[in-house]
């Protein structure tokens, strides 16, 4: 079965390949080689005529991808960590009448929720 390039992915920065997306190979072909490879290549939308826009546009889109292909592992634990708590809220738990463990329950899922998302956008924890 075929396996996506592990991650971390980054932007690549330097040399005329300016819209592309690296992650790491495994091999290294000398000193100055750090063994990231090109995954993909990306551009800009055609939302403006202005080179400078484009160029913004364009690295908007690669920090978006990049962004998401490295949280998709920790978004999957997060979702799944969140709906194994949610399961024992529908059974009522151990013991129905232990409202406290419920409680308790709840709040770690939607504290791993908040967690999440506030590391993601960057934000304070609502």
């Amino acid at each position: 079965m075929s396996e996506h390039t592990p991650t971390p992915w980054r932007l690549r920065t330097e040399g005329n390949l300016g819209s592309a997306i690296e992650g790491p190979s495994g091999k290294r072909y000398g000193e100055l080689d750090d063994g990231y490879r090109i995954v993909c290549s990306y551009q800009e939308c055609c939302a403006s005529d202005l080179y400078a826009v484009l160029e913004a546009n364009r690295k908007a889109n690669g920090e978006f991808i990049v962004k998401a292909v490295n949280n998709h592992e920790r978004l999957v634990n997060a979702l799944t960590q969140i709906s194994q708590l949610t399961e024992a809220l529908r059974q009522g738990g151990p013991d129905p009448a232990d409202l406290q463990g419920l409680s308790d329950a709840l709040e770690i899922a939607t504290s791993v929720a908040h967690d999440t998302i506030a590391d993601l956008i960057g934000a304070a924890k609502p």
